[in-house]
């Protein structure tokens, strides 16, 4: 979708975090830890820091300057490799086995369920103009990401089947995604 694309998926990632991290840590804390601990882990956490940061300084309107300009964009470049090569050391580590029949289903519900709801709710029953919800879906039907794995790492438990998900369904989105691309009438 180019630039037009681009508001719609940096507010899905910007607002889907947030609210899916904060879910999850209050679903697997709320029986270990009192609530202001909970609180405290979740207003100190670097992700939903970065998040909230950036938010209020783009909203405050404030020029960034140049040479910390060059420094985020140095950073956000490497963003992606070193989440790859973490994920790679996970996959070497853990690798595609035991629970694989639950690897299979979770890629299923991620690659085809998922999507699907996106796109009957953006197109048939919220009014979305067509743009963000092709956006939408073509981000649903993306494979796991890697905050699946590290959330599974920090509470121990369900490591290796988020390596597993992660890597079949990355394995198996091209065809995903060629699919909704063809479904939502895109040429790549």
């Amino acid at each position: 979708y180019g630039d037009a694309g681009a508001i719609p998926l940096f507010l899905l990632i910007a607002v889907h975090l947030p609210i899916m991290f904060t879910t999850a840590t209050l679903l697997e804390e709320r029986r270990k830890a009192h609530i202001t601990v909970i609180l405290r882990q979740l207003i100190t956490h670097p992700i939903l820091l970065a998040i909230l940061f950036s938010a209020s300084f783009h909203l405050s309107g404030w020029p960034i300057p140049s040479f910390l300009s060059s420094l985020i964009e140095a950073i956000a470049a490497s963003a992606l490799p070193c989440a790859l090569i973490a994920m790679g050391i996970a996959l070497k580590r853990y690798g595609v086995k035991g629970k694989i029949p639950l690897a299979v289903m979770v890629t299923f519900l991620k690659l085809i369920i998922h999507p699907s709801l996106v796109y009957i709710l953006a197109f048939y029953v919220f009014p979305v103009p067509p743009v963000w919800a092709g956006v939408a879906v073509l981000f649903a039907a993306a494979p796991s990401g890697i905050n699946a794995y590290l959330f599974a790492e920090r509470y121990k438990t369900g490591v290796q089947l988020s390596s597993s998900g992660i890597a079949l369904s990355t394995a198996l989105s091209i065809f995903s995604v060629l699919i909704w691309l063809a479904i939502l009438d895109i040429k790549p």
